[in-house]
């Protein structure tokens, strides 16, 4: 038996934290992703008791489901330009604001909006380095044009950084080049409404960039990409039984390639938690970070000398994993500790990286 713990007190008190942090800027609960793998009601009723009134969603799906499990009246937001018509129908329907950023998508949503709600709201979305969606900062005219059409209502402007945890220079570029594009609205007459740049990573590292609103998702879980004492514990975590307790001898391999070799006579506690449900599972990078990228690649060839071992949790001690992990199965070596068939394995687990089990939800 093995499943999953969210541990919605925990989602609860990070959140209170946050928002407290967030002062005067309003906060938007991203839960993409299904709520980051922790479960995307779950989540959002969470955020929604800590005081959390407006959430962002990455695929109309999300929407949908938002407004189905009883979120009528809280603003949802649609972090990404899309102009399939499909999907603009399912967001329009749930009455998500929309982002714009583009002629053709501010034409699409006009075109609609008759059907569903006149004029319809939106935010728009200003491309400083991301790539992905938004207006290029020299398009003021073109972006102008959204605020004149009579059939939307601008009801924010944003803009996404792409490496705030991790390049200072290239995310206060980003956020003077916002600021330069505001400021140019606002010289034309437009008011560009609530203005938000923040991620998670920029909340916390640069304060002076709250701005209007800020959208927080990794660090509601605890889970941030940079160091940091903050007060946020992280979310989730697998638990599973050991099912086989057995000794082997000084000189006995265990695992595939037989790369670990006994020392001594140990006791080892094998449990059905491996590579397949997430346990070691590579750090995900953004691809477009050379630097980031440069890292994993000789943390990986200094691994194939240098070993570091995985831990789990038994009883309350900490053990180590010996021998390579499996797809579905670990062993632990419990020589030193009391343990028996049953006893709980507790495993820190990303959750987006868990597959293979249930999720259980618990309030401490």
């Amino acid at each position: 038996m093995k499943q999953y713990v969210v541990d919605l007190g925990l989602l609860a008190r990070n959140t209170q934290i946050l928002v407290e942090k967030a002062g005067s800027a309003a906060v938007y609960g991203v839960v993409k992703g299904n709520g980051y793998g922790l479960g995307l009601l779950p989540m959002a009723q969470t955020l929604r008791e800590s005081g959390v009134t407006r959430f962002a969603v990455a695929d109309p799906s999300e929407a949908t489901a938002l407004r189905q499990g009883g979120f009528t009246r809280e603003e949802i937001l649609m972090l990404r330009e899309t102009r399939l018509e499909t999907e603009l129908r399912e967001l329009m329907a749930a009455g998500a604001v929309l982002c714009v950023g583009s002629t053709e998508t501010a034409g699409m949503i006009a075109a609609l909006a008759p059907e569903y709600r006149f004029p319809y709201p939106c935010h728009v979305k200003i491309d400083t380095g991301m790539g992905r969606y938004g207006f290029l900062p020299g398009q003021i005219e073109d972006m102008a044009a959204v605020w004149r059409n009579p059939a939307l209502e601008v009801q924010g402007t944003f803009t996404h950084f792409h490496s705030a945890f991790n390049n200072d220079a290239a995310t206060r570029a980003q956020f003077a080049q916002f600021q330069q594009v505001l400021e140019q609205l606002r010289k034309r007459g437009l008011d560009p409404g609530i203005r938000h740049c923040c991620n998670s990573s920029a909340f916390l590292k640069y304060p002076e960039m709250h701005l209007d609103a800020v959208r927080l998702g990794s660090s509601l879980l605890g889970r941030l990409s940079f160091g940091g004492d903050f007060g946020l514990s992280p979310i989730g975590w697998c638990e599973a039984q050991v099912e086989v307790v057995r000794k082997i001898p000084r000189g006995h391999s265990v695992g595939y390639c037989a790369d670990w070799t006994a020392k001594r006579d140990t006791t080892i506690a094998v449990f059905s938690v491996g590579h397949f449900q997430g346990l070691s599972a590579p750090s995900r990078l953004d691809p477009a970070s050379f630097r980031e990228c440069v890292i994993s690649v000789l943390a990986t060839i200094k691994s194939y000398f240098i070993r570091r071992p995985v831990y789990v949790t038994i009883g309350g001690r900490r053990v180590p994993i010996v021998g390579n992990i499996g797809m579905v199965q670990s062993i632990a070596d419990v020589t030193d500790i009391s343990c028996q068939v049953g006893d709980t394995v507790r495993i820190e687990l990303r959750p987006l990286d868990v597959k293979d089990m249930e999720r259980v939800y618990r309030k401490s």
